[in-house]
Protein backbone atom coordinates (compact mmCIF):
# COMPACT_ATOMS: atom_id res chain seq x y z
CA UNK A 1 0.00 0.00 0.00
CA UNK A 2 1.27 3.47 -0.86
CA UNK A 3 2.27 6.09 1.70
CA UNK A 4 -0.97 8.06 1.39
CA UNK A 5 -3.22 4.99 1.34
CA UNK A 6 -1.45 3.66 4.43
CA UNK A 7 -2.05 6.94 6.27
CA UNK A 8 -5.74 6.94 5.34
CA UNK A 9 -5.91 3.27 6.32
CA UNK A 10 -4.98 4.11 9.89
CA UNK A 11 -8.44 5.58 10.37
CA UNK A 12 -10.57 4.20 7.56
CA UNK A 13 -10.97 0.99 5.58
CA UNK A 14 -9.36 1.52 2.17
CA UNK A 15 -11.12 -0.48 -0.56
CA UNK A 16 -10.87 -0.95 -4.32
CA UNK A 17 -8.30 -1.73 -6.98
CA UNK A 18 -6.78 0.29 -9.76
CA UNK A 19 -5.70 3.89 -9.72
CA UNK A 20 -8.54 5.26 -7.59
CA UNK A 21 -9.26 3.83 -4.16
CA UNK A 22 -12.11 4.70 -1.80
CA UNK A 23 -12.95 4.04 1.82
CA UNK A 24 -15.79 1.94 3.15
CA UNK A 25 -16.78 4.68 5.58
CA UNK A 26 -16.82 7.68 3.20
CA UNK A 27 -17.87 7.36 -0.45
CA UNK A 28 -16.67 10.87 -1.23
CA UNK A 29 -13.08 10.21 -0.11
CA UNK A 30 -11.01 9.24 -3.17
CA UNK A 31 -7.29 8.34 -3.23
CA UNK A 32 -5.36 8.70 -6.48
CA UNK A 33 -2.43 6.34 -5.93
CA UNK A 34 -0.63 7.46 -9.11
CA UNK A 35 -0.48 11.12 -8.18
CA UNK A 36 -0.44 10.34 -4.44
CA UNK A 37 -3.22 12.80 -3.70
CA UNK A 38 -6.66 12.55 -2.14
CA UNK A 39 -9.97 14.27 -2.83
CA UNK A 40 -12.52 14.45 -0.02
CA UNK A 41 -15.39 15.95 -1.96
CA UNK A 42 -17.94 16.31 0.83
CA UNK A 43 -15.43 18.22 2.98
CA UNK A 44 -13.91 20.17 0.05
CA UNK A 45 -10.42 19.04 1.08
CA UNK A 46 -7.69 17.73 -1.23
CA UNK A 47 -3.94 17.28 -1.10
CA UNK A 48 -1.05 14.87 -0.58
CA UNK A 49 0.12 12.84 2.43
CA UNK A 50 1.36 15.93 4.24
CA UNK A 51 -1.99 17.63 3.65
CA UNK A 52 -3.75 14.59 5.06
CA UNK A 53 -1.86 14.84 8.32
CA UNK A 54 -2.27 18.62 8.64
CA UNK A 55 -5.77 19.20 7.24
CA UNK A 56 -7.48 15.98 8.32
CA UNK A 57 -5.50 14.66 11.30
CA UNK A 58 -4.78 18.09 12.73
CA UNK A 59 -1.07 17.59 13.45
CA UNK A 60 1.35 20.49 13.12
CA UNK A 61 3.23 21.08 9.91
CA UNK A 62 6.54 20.38 11.63
CA UNK A 63 5.24 17.11 13.11
CA UNK A 64 3.81 16.05 9.76
CA UNK A 65 7.17 16.62 8.04
CA UNK A 66 8.97 14.72 10.77
CA UNK A 67 6.59 11.79 10.52
CA UNK A 68 6.95 11.63 6.75
CA UNK A 69 10.73 12.03 6.93
CA UNK A 70 10.69 15.23 4.92
CA UNK A 71 13.32 17.88 5.44
CA UNK A 72 12.62 19.99 2.38
CA UNK A 73 10.48 23.09 2.47
CA UNK A 74 6.75 22.74 2.14
CA UNK A 75 5.73 21.46 -1.28
CA UNK A 76 2.53 23.21 -2.06
CA UNK A 77 -0.17 21.00 -3.52
CA UNK A 78 -2.36 23.07 -5.76
CA UNK A 79 -5.30 21.42 -7.46
CA UNK A 80 -6.72 23.58 -10.20
CA UNK A 81 -9.94 22.28 -11.66
CA UNK A 82 -10.86 23.13 -15.22
CA UNK A 83 -12.49 26.48 -15.82
CA UNK A 84 -16.12 25.75 -15.01
CA UNK A 85 -17.53 29.01 -13.80
CA UNK A 86 -18.85 30.08 -17.20
CA UNK A 87 -22.49 31.08 -16.93
CA UNK A 88 -24.39 29.96 -20.00
CA UNK A 89 -27.48 31.96 -20.77
CA UNK A 90 -30.73 30.02 -20.83
CA UNK A 91 -31.61 32.10 -23.88
CA UNK A 92 -28.69 30.48 -25.74
CA UNK A 93 -29.86 27.02 -24.68
CA UNK A 94 -33.44 27.79 -25.74
CA UNK A 95 -32.42 29.34 -29.06
CA UNK A 96 -30.34 26.29 -30.03
CA UNK A 97 -33.16 23.92 -29.13
CA UNK A 98 -35.83 25.97 -30.87
CA UNK A 99 -33.78 26.35 -34.06
CA UNK A 100 -32.97 22.67 -33.87
CA UNK A 101 -36.64 21.77 -34.19
CA UNK A 102 -36.34 22.77 -37.88
CA UNK A 103 -32.95 21.12 -38.40
CA UNK A 104 -33.19 17.55 -37.16
CA UNK A 105 -31.91 15.64 -40.17
CA UNK A 106 -28.48 15.08 -38.60
CA UNK A 107 -29.93 13.66 -35.40
CA UNK A 108 -32.56 11.57 -37.17
CA UNK A 109 -30.60 10.28 -40.15
CA UNK A 110 -26.93 10.45 -39.21
CA UNK A 111 -27.26 9.48 -35.55
CA UNK A 112 -30.44 7.39 -35.67
CA UNK A 113 -32.24 9.17 -32.82
CA UNK A 114 -35.98 9.48 -32.45
CA UNK A 115 -37.79 12.77 -31.97
CA UNK A 116 -38.45 11.87 -28.34
CA UNK A 117 -34.73 11.28 -27.74
CA UNK A 118 -33.88 14.62 -29.37
CA UNK A 119 -36.37 16.30 -27.04
CA UNK A 120 -35.19 14.38 -23.98
CA UNK A 121 -31.58 15.56 -24.41
CA UNK A 122 -32.54 19.01 -25.81
CA UNK A 123 -30.41 18.46 -28.90
CA UNK A 124 -30.25 21.60 -31.00
CA UNK A 125 -28.67 23.59 -33.81
CA UNK A 126 -26.68 26.83 -33.67
CA UNK A 127 -27.00 27.71 -37.34
CA UNK A 128 -23.71 25.94 -38.10
CA UNK A 129 -23.22 23.28 -35.43
CA UNK A 130 -25.50 20.60 -34.02
CA UNK A 131 -25.41 20.99 -30.25
CA UNK A 132 -25.50 18.60 -27.29
CA UNK A 133 -25.97 20.36 -23.93
CA UNK A 134 -23.65 19.10 -21.18
CA UNK A 135 -25.62 19.40 -17.94
CA UNK A 136 -24.14 18.57 -14.52
CA UNK A 137 -26.19 18.74 -11.32
CA UNK A 138 -28.94 20.42 -13.28
CA UNK A 139 -26.62 23.22 -14.44
CA UNK A 140 -25.71 23.78 -18.09
CA UNK A 141 -21.90 23.68 -18.32
CA UNK A 142 -21.13 23.58 -22.05
CA UNK A 143 -22.21 22.28 -25.45
CA UNK A 144 -20.54 19.61 -27.51
CA UNK A 145 -20.91 20.75 -31.12
CA UNK A 146 -20.87 18.60 -34.27
CA UNK A 147 -21.23 19.03 -38.00
CA UNK A 148 -20.85 16.86 -41.08
CA UNK A 149 -19.84 19.07 -44.00
CA UNK A 150 -16.98 19.32 -43.37
CA UNK A 151 -17.03 16.82 -40.53
CA UNK A 152 -16.02 18.38 -37.24
CA UNK A 153 -16.45 18.38 -33.48
CA UNK A 154 -15.72 21.16 -30.97
CA UNK A 155 -16.96 22.67 -27.72
CA UNK A 156 -18.90 25.89 -27.54
CA UNK A 157 -16.68 27.18 -24.71
CA UNK A 158 -13.02 26.21 -24.93
CA UNK A 159 -10.92 25.44 -21.84
CA UNK A 160 -13.75 24.05 -19.74
CA UNK A 161 -12.19 20.59 -19.73
CA UNK A 162 -13.75 17.17 -19.26
CA UNK A 163 -17.28 17.06 -17.89
CA UNK A 164 -19.48 14.05 -17.16
CA UNK A 165 -22.33 13.60 -19.63
CA UNK A 166 -25.61 12.15 -18.31
CA UNK A 167 -24.07 11.35 -14.92
CA UNK A 168 -27.05 12.85 -13.10
CA UNK A 169 -29.23 10.07 -14.55
CA UNK A 170 -26.96 7.39 -13.05
CA UNK A 171 -27.96 8.28 -9.48
CA UNK A 172 -30.11 5.19 -9.00
CA UNK A 173 -28.55 2.84 -11.56
CA UNK A 174 -26.91 -0.42 -10.45
CA UNK A 175 -25.23 -1.25 -13.75
CA UNK A 176 -24.27 1.21 -16.45
CA UNK A 177 -22.44 1.48 -19.75
CA UNK A 178 -19.56 3.94 -20.13
CA UNK A 179 -19.32 5.04 -23.76
CA UNK A 180 -16.69 6.88 -25.80
CA UNK A 181 -18.75 10.04 -25.97
CA UNK A 182 -22.19 11.61 -25.58
CA UNK A 183 -23.56 10.44 -28.94
CA UNK A 184 -23.16 6.76 -28.02
CA UNK A 185 -24.47 7.34 -24.50
CA UNK A 186 -27.59 8.92 -26.00
CA UNK A 187 -28.06 5.88 -28.27
CA UNK A 188 -27.83 3.55 -25.26
CA UNK A 189 -30.39 5.56 -23.31
CA UNK A 190 -32.72 5.57 -26.32
CA UNK A 191 -32.62 1.78 -26.10
CA UNK A 192 -33.29 1.67 -22.38
CA UNK A 193 -29.70 1.12 -21.25
CA UNK A 194 -28.27 3.40 -18.49
CA UNK A 195 -25.19 5.09 -19.91
CA UNK A 196 -22.88 8.04 -19.42
CA UNK A 197 -19.62 9.33 -20.88
CA UNK A 198 -17.04 12.03 -20.59
CA UNK A 199 -17.69 15.08 -22.71
CA UNK A 200 -14.19 14.87 -24.21
CA UNK A 201 -13.94 11.26 -25.35
CA UNK A 202 -12.81 7.81 -24.33
CA UNK A 203 -10.50 7.15 -21.42
CA UNK A 204 -11.24 10.40 -19.58
CA UNK A 205 -12.75 9.82 -16.16
CA UNK A 206 -12.21 12.16 -13.26
CA UNK A 207 -11.70 10.90 -9.69
CA UNK A 208 -14.20 13.57 -8.68
CA UNK A 209 -16.91 11.58 -10.49
CA UNK A 210 -16.23 8.26 -8.80
CA UNK A 211 -17.83 9.19 -5.51
CA UNK A 212 -20.97 10.31 -7.34
CA UNK A 213 -21.72 6.79 -8.57
CA UNK A 214 -22.88 5.56 -5.17
CA UNK A 215 -25.10 2.68 -6.31
CA UNK A 216 -23.17 1.43 -9.33
CA UNK A 217 -22.12 -2.20 -8.92
CA UNK A 218 -20.61 -2.74 -12.37
CA UNK A 219 -19.49 -0.51 -15.23
CA UNK A 220 -19.25 -1.83 -18.76
CA UNK A 221 -16.92 0.34 -20.86
CA UNK A 222 -17.92 -0.19 -24.48
CA UNK A 223 -15.68 1.67 -26.91
CA UNK A 224 -15.08 1.78 -30.66
CA UNK A 225 -13.28 -0.97 -32.55
CA UNK A 226 -10.12 0.98 -33.28
CA UNK A 227 -6.73 1.59 -31.72
CA UNK A 228 -7.95 4.65 -29.82
CA UNK A 229 -10.82 2.68 -28.32
CA UNK A 230 -8.63 -0.22 -27.24
CA UNK A 231 -6.04 2.09 -25.71
CA UNK A 232 -8.76 3.97 -23.89
CA UNK A 233 -10.07 0.70 -22.42
CA UNK A 234 -6.67 0.04 -20.89
CA UNK A 235 -6.52 3.54 -19.39
CA UNK A 236 -10.00 3.39 -17.89
CA UNK A 237 -9.42 -0.12 -16.55
CA UNK A 238 -6.22 1.06 -14.87
CA UNK A 239 -8.23 3.80 -13.16
CA UNK A 240 -11.21 1.77 -12.00
CA UNK A 241 -9.76 -1.72 -11.64
CA UNK A 242 -12.13 -4.57 -10.78
CA UNK A 243 -15.14 -2.24 -10.97
CA UNK A 244 -15.10 -2.25 -14.76
CA UNK A 245 -15.42 -4.64 -17.69
CA UNK A 246 -14.32 -3.59 -21.17
CA UNK A 247 -15.23 -4.36 -24.78
CA UNK A 248 -14.44 -2.76 -28.15
CA UNK A 249 -16.44 -4.74 -30.76
CA UNK A 250 -13.63 -7.10 -31.68
CA UNK A 251 -14.64 -9.13 -34.73
CA UNK A 252 -16.74 -6.31 -36.16
CA UNK A 253 -15.65 -3.86 -38.86
CA UNK A 254 -12.90 -1.34 -38.10
CA UNK A 255 -14.35 1.66 -36.31
CA UNK A 256 -17.56 -0.16 -35.40
CA UNK A 257 -19.33 1.39 -32.41
CA UNK A 258 -22.48 1.36 -30.30
CA UNK A 259 -24.44 3.47 -32.77
CA UNK A 260 -23.53 1.08 -35.61
CA UNK A 261 -24.69 -1.86 -33.50
CA UNK A 262 -28.17 -0.47 -32.96
CA UNK A 263 -28.51 0.97 -36.45
CA UNK A 264 -27.78 -2.51 -37.81
CA UNK A 265 -31.08 -3.60 -36.27
CA UNK A 266 -29.84 -5.11 -33.01
CA UNK A 267 -31.97 -4.71 -29.90
CA UNK A 268 -31.26 -3.81 -26.30
CA UNK A 269 -31.44 -7.52 -25.42
CA UNK A 270 -28.83 -8.25 -28.11
CA UNK A 271 -26.60 -5.58 -26.62
CA UNK A 272 -27.00 -6.90 -23.07
CA UNK A 273 -26.16 -10.43 -24.23
CA UNK A 274 -23.13 -9.14 -26.11
CA UNK A 275 -21.60 -7.22 -23.23
CA UNK A 276 -22.60 -9.92 -20.76
CA UNK A 277 -20.59 -12.51 -22.67
CA UNK A 278 -17.82 -10.40 -24.21
CA UNK A 279 -16.94 -7.69 -21.68
CA UNK A 280 -13.82 -8.77 -19.82
CA UNK A 281 -11.60 -7.57 -17.01
CA UNK A 282 -8.86 -5.67 -18.82
CA UNK A 283 -6.29 -5.54 -16.03
CA UNK A 284 -6.08 -7.91 -13.09
CA UNK A 285 -4.29 -6.44 -10.10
Amino acid sequence: MTELASLVGEDYTVIGHGRYLRTAEHDSLIIDIHRQVFYWNSKNISGDALDWLVKVKGVTFAEAKRRLGRTASRRLYIWKPAIRDIVISKKLFDSFFELGKYHRDYWLNERGYTHSTIDKFSLGFSGEWYTIPIIVDGVLKNFQCRKTNPKGMRYWYQGVGALPFNMDAMKFAKIMVLTEGPVDAIMCVQNGIPAMSSSVGAGHFSPMWVSRLHNIERIYAVYDNDEAGRNALERIAEMLGFWIRGYSFSGFADGYDITDFFRDGNTADDFRKLIGSECKVIINE
